[in-house]
């Protein structure tokens, strides 16, 4: 949230002078394609987040100490609920209505990248990039979901290199 000469972090509400807050590169691409992304503070950044894996691997490490921190539980609960929300996912996301979704989505940013590599002359790299991974996300899909979720997985991390 941008107010005036402050800036608003929408995750942890901090506020920012515009000289002190640094602009994600991310932010700028999604704004170049059309989506609205959310401004978030260095502190916020998902990439400075730890990796399921690597909380994972501070659980079984705590679990060996013979004593127990409340910080233990609270981690143990958060995992847990992260496990359960990428379950109903997989489930939600396994499902035909979500791929004629997919597929329309990819069709309309095919266009919209295609508009540009004429609008433009010569495309950016950006552009070219995000052209190769809609090609990458369209050949990868199936015709209908299948039972082990390599669609799902291979859909998500090619979006989330748009």
């Amino acid at each position: 949230i941008i107010a005036g000469e402050i800036i608003i972090c929408e995750l942890c509400q901090s506020a920012y002078h515009n000289s002190c807050f640094r602009v994600d590169e991310n932010v700028v691409k999604s704004y170049i394609y059309g989506f609205r992304a959310k401004v978030v503070c260095s502190l916020c950044t998902r990439t400075k987040r730890p990796s399921l894996v690597e909380l994972n691997n501070l659980l079984s490490s705590a679990e060996k100490l013979k004593i127990k921190i409340p910080e233990y539980f609270v981690l143990r609960y958060f995992v847990s609920k992260v496990k359960r929300w990428q379950r109903e996912a997989r489930i939600a996301l396994n499902t035909q209505e979500m791929m004629v979704s997919l597929n329309a989505i990819i069709t309309a940013m095919k266009k919209k990248c295609t508009y540009e590599m004429k609008k433009v002359g010569k495309p950016s790299n950006l552009i070219t990039r995000s052209f190769d991974n809609l090609n990458k996300l369209e050949t990868s899909q199936v015709e209908s979901p299948s039972k082990n979720n390599s669609f799902i997985e291979i859909n998500r991390e090619s979006l989330l290199n748009l």
